[in-house]
């Protein structure tokens, strides 16, 4: 249903690009907080303006941070991303519901193997880690 009275979307509606010093590093204090996870090392910043380095990137990489929300405050980067895999995810939604009961059972009997096999995996691997360390 198109809603005909809408306003259409402009580029006036969007906040404006922060791409300071400050900007950057209280959007990474407010990821690394949201997230609960570390700050990247410290910034370079030169002629006011914070350098893209290996060890930022590695920290986005790590992180998942949008890096076009983190150094210029732009969250439309997100917005898509976000949208993408909200779409996908209505797509398996989808093919979940038109499962059968019997399906559903077997489909549930398999993530019971699987999670089985994970934990059986993660016990021998914490064994021989174990057993490396002590030795």
């Amino acid at each position: 249903m198109t809603d005909n009275n809408a306003t259409p979307a402009t580029d006036t509606a969007l906040p404006e690009k922060d791409m300071s010093p400050a900007g950057v590093r209280g959007r990474i204090a407010a990821f690394c907080k949201h997230f609960n996870v570390d700050p990247p090392g410290k910034l370079k910043v030169r002629k006011g303006a914070v350098y893209l380095t290996d060890d930022l990137l590695a920290w986005l990489k790590f992180t998942g941070a949008s890096i076009d929300w983190i150094l210029l405050g732009d969250p439309l980067c997100m917005a898509a991303t976000y949208r993408q895999k909200w779409a996908e995810d209505q797509e398996v939604i989808g093919a979940l519901r038109k499962l059968s009961d019997d399906e559903v059972a077997l489909f549930g009997e398999a993530l019971a193997g699987w999670r089985a096999a994970v934990e059986a995996r993660r016990a021998k691997l914490s064994e021989a880690s174990a057993h490396t360390t002590s030795g």
